[in-house]
């Protein structure tokens, strides 16, 4: 396999095993957690799920594979086709869907307040595609993409600097720490939104106070708890862990870490028994199916096409 393709699969494979590992503890608080699991846990089974069975994907990864599987038909990001696959996904009866996704999907309402975490969870295919395309082909894809549900400023900056991150790393294999410097370096250009920018500033050096709180969906939250583990953890693996471990949002959380350190870390340095345990839930089997049960081969067939 070309390192190209190996960082590709990483960010997709690290997306649906961040997506399904991370849902163990979704919802929860972080202090019941860490009572319950004083010594963190390591397996996709270690603990019941708020929704969904042990190493089942959820909305996350299923919103990503129709950008993905669009972004093949098409090669391009139509956003008219996008819709449609997003439509059709909603038709599927997923077993979660985000106030803002539903909003915009179901009723056409776009919520302009929102900034929630709900396009940043499905961008890795954008970067995967980017990592072949200039970085203004990636924004443009990037921005027509997010406006189909989440409209607000601070939600369109994020996406294009995640995407512009994993099509870099993909194409040129940055470390951790080059990934970080790439972004603090495009910031100012891409984003005049302070929070935006202070929040990268800050991600150096400490994590977010808290993840599990009210605000526990925002996409800040999201940025500022990746980039900070990306930073502070030695493995793929240990940082999935750690953004289960702080409880809240975790299924996407843990998703969007992972779409950017599995680029980093690359597909082999997954864990293979998190990839065997991969399992997808009844909607993608409406949409995909035989095509959904081995989700590493879905994986590595979208790779290819989104590389092609």
């Amino acid at each position: 396999m070309r390192d190209i393709e190996n960082r590709a699969l990483g960010a997709l494979l690290g997306l649906f095993t961040g997506d399904a590992f991370g849902a163990q503890t979704e919802f929860l608080t972080e202090r019941r957690v860490r009572q319950e699991h004083p010594d963190g846990f390591k397996e996709m089974d270690s603990r019941p799920r708020y929704i969904g069975e042990a190493g089942m994907i959820t909305d996350d990864s299923e919103m990503a594979i129709m950008l993905a599987q669009s972004i093949i038909a098409k090669k391009t990001v139509d956003i008219e086709d996008v819709r449609s696959g997003y439509l059709r996904w909603l038709d599927a009866s997923p077993s979660d869907v985000g106030t803002t996704i539903l909003g915009a999907l179901r009723d056409g309402v776009m919520n302009s307040d929102s900034q929630a975490n709900g396009a940043l969870m499905r961008i890795a295919p954008i970067g995967i595609a980017g990592a072949l395309a200039d970085a203004k082909t990636t924004i443009a894809y990037s921005d027509l993409d997010c406006s189909i549900t989440h409209v607000h400023p601070i939600c369109r900056d994020v996406n294009r600097l995640w995407a512009l991150a994993i099509a870099k790393t993909i194409r040129e294999g940055l470390t951790a720490q080059q990934v970080y410097e790439y972004i603090a370096e495009i910031a100012p250009r891409i984003t005049d939104e302070q929070v935006l920018l202070d929040t990268i500033d800050i991600a150096k050096r400490e994590g977010p106070v808290a993840c599990d709180g009210d605000n526990q969906g925002w996409v800040i939250i999201a940025l500022h708890l990746s980039l900070y583990t990306l930073l502070h953890t030695a493995s793929f693996e240990e940082g999935v862990i750690q953004i289960t471990m702080r409880a809240g949002d975790t299924d996407t959380n843990a998703a969007i870490y992972g779409s950017l350190a599995g680029a980093v870390a690359g597909g082999a340095a997954i864990p293979s028994r998190w990839i065997e345990a991969l399992r997808p839930i009844q909607c993608l089997e409406r949409l995909l199916g035989a095509d959904a049960l081995d989700l590493k081969s879905l994986a590595l067939s979208l790779v290819k096409g989104l590389l092609d």
